[in-house]
């Protein structure tokens, strides 16, 4: 992760960048080109893919227990406050007796075999990932303090106010617990970001961007930066997702600030570490969040969606983003649907939901499988596509490079 060799698959994005760019400009396609600014195009009409939240447990749940599971399976009709998950009670016993009958995925099957000698009940949150694929996000006990945990926190509703009120991207710098590296990561993103900011230029009235600006935030080129201490106990949970987007990245980035950009709908990129907050990169990343959208498929664009309970189109209704903390999980009315659960029927209850959308094998060691692939389809028909997702997708390879 640390390195800036050239690898097989680093010459072959340069081979794309150098082969997109002959074809850019032999099909010279920009004139077709979305004007809209990525982060812009983001949080307008790339909806936040759904968490699948597996409970995991023998026999019936408590009574206690059951209002948790209620309680995490209202957050997605929250009217207020809607939150990108689903929730699938797991009966263990049925899992295990293999009836045929039970409408439950073999991925889930295999992940209950990774969790075996875990305490029950236990919630097993997925990133949004393709039909067949389960990648862990986050797993713990099933207490009504882990499920608030789970999809709200204080970190997470500073990010939707921001991004609400017009911000292009909000970074998170996950301290690394060392103070003078953290003051000096601190420093570099807040004044390379403000300067960088200023240099984009503003659409010109005679060249609007092709969005209607007359409803939603204004769209202007601005960031900020908030810090957050992977100590701290209110966003424990949400630390431990940023660090799960990549299968090496909460090893890699032990002792080291580690910066996260949040724009869209809670979309986040792939992690800056240590020495890879730097000017360079940074340039990178805001060049591809403030660029036009060449790529308006949102699944063949970098990045995966976080866990955010949050109306991202309130201020695109003319309504206030509401920012206040969810209610509490025991001794609150519980509205909406119940979990969905198994059973031994093969009724579409019993099984979890399999949302689409920013996979999450995208990321990590092994994760440019589809972007290399979107790469070279593109390469056939759009070149300036090919051109640019193959720079990006170099640039993330030595992000973390000296």
């Amino acid at each position: 992760m640390l390195t800036c060799t050239m690898t097989a698959k680093n010459k072959m994005i340069a081979w794309c960048t150098l082969t997109g760019a002959a074809v850019m400009l032999s099909l010279s396609v920009s004139a077709s080109a979305c004007s809209v600014p990525v982060f812009r195009y983001a949080l307008e009409r790339w909806p936040a893919g759904f968490f699948n939240v597996l409970v995991f447990h023998r026999g019936e749940l408590s009574p206690e227990q059951k209002l948790v599971t209620d309680w995490l399976g209202a957050r997605a009709d929250d009217p207020n406050r809607p939150g990108n998950l689903a929730v699938a009670l797991l009966d263990v016993d049925a899992l295990e007796a293999k009836d045929p009958n039970l409408a439950v995925p073999k991925s889930v099957l295999a992940l209950w075999e990774s969790m075996k000698d875990k305490p029950l009940p236990r919630m097993v949150v997925c990133y949004p990932s393709p039909p067949g694929r389960c990648f862990v996000a986050w797993s713990g006990d099933l207490t009504a303090k882990s499920a608030k945990l789970l999809v709200d926190s204080p970190l997470r509703r500073k990010v939707f106010d921001r991004i609400c009120k017009g911000d292009s991207a909000v970074w998170v710098l996950v301290e690394s617990g060392d103070k003078a590296k953290d003051a000096a990561a601190a420093k570099l993103l807040t004044e390379e970001l403000d300067r960088l900011a200023k240099l984009i230029p503003s659409p010109s009235p005679d060249d609007p961007y092709d969005t209607d600006e007359s409803v939603g935030p204004k769209i202007r080129m601005g960031f900020s930066v908030l810090r957050v201490s992977r100590d701290d106990p209110a966003e424990a949970t949400f630390v431990d997702m940023l660090l799960a987007t990549e299968s090496d990245l909460a090893e890699a980035s032990r002792g080291e600030p580690t910066a996260f950009p949040i724009f869209g709908q809670g979309r986040v990129l792939y992690a800056l570490v240590g020495k890879g907050i730097n000017k360079s990169n940074l340039e990178e990343y805001t060049a591809f969040l403030c660029g036009a959208c060449s790529c308006q498929v949102k699944d063949q664009n970098p990045g995966v969606d976080m866990l955010f309970a949050a109306d991202w189109f309130a201020p695109f209704r003319g309504a206030q983003a509401v920012t206040a903390p969810l209610p509490d999980v025991i001794g609150e009315p519980v509205a909406g649907p119940p979990a969905a659960t198994t059973s031994p029927s093969g009724s579409d209850s019993a099984a979890p939901v399999a949302m689409a959308g920013g996979p999450a094998d995208e990321l990590g060691t092994g994760g440019m499988g589809s972007l290399l692939r979107n790469m070279l389809i593109a390469l056939a028909a759009m070149g300036a596509v090919a051109a640019g997702l193959a720079v990006w997708v170099s640039r993330r390879s030595v992000r973390d490079a000296a």
